[in-house]
């Protein structure tokens, strides 16, 4: 004889809860869970995508610290010839008169 349960109200046996069936039905066994978990393995184990995206972001990377290094090395010339620029400039008068 199957078990007893009360039912909704509480007043003698029914079914078991639809959300009890519904949770034994999901349930799975260890081994297919270890299936899929290998095979889940084995999948990203074989995927590329993931290396390319990491070459790209180093490649990315070289190419800004790069661009930082010239930039310093521009700003630092450029400060001098600006200031030299500047002092050329401000010495020179404007003739006004034609």
């Amino acid at each position: 004889m199957g078990r007893n349960y009360p039912c909704r109200d509480g007043y003698g046996p029914t079914e078991p809860p639809e959300d009890t069936l519904r949770m034994v039905q999901r349930a799975k066994p260890y081994g297919e869970t270890k299936v899929k978990l290998f095979k889940l393995a084995k999948k990203f184990n074989n995927e590329e995508d993931g290396a390319v995206t990491v070459d790209w972001v180093v490649l990315t990377a070289a190419v800004v610290g790069l661009g930082i290094a010239a930039l310093a090395a521009v700003k630092k010339g450029t400060g001098s010839l600006t200031s030299k620029i500047n002092d050329h400039l401000s010495s020179q008068t404007i003739v006004s008169t034609f």
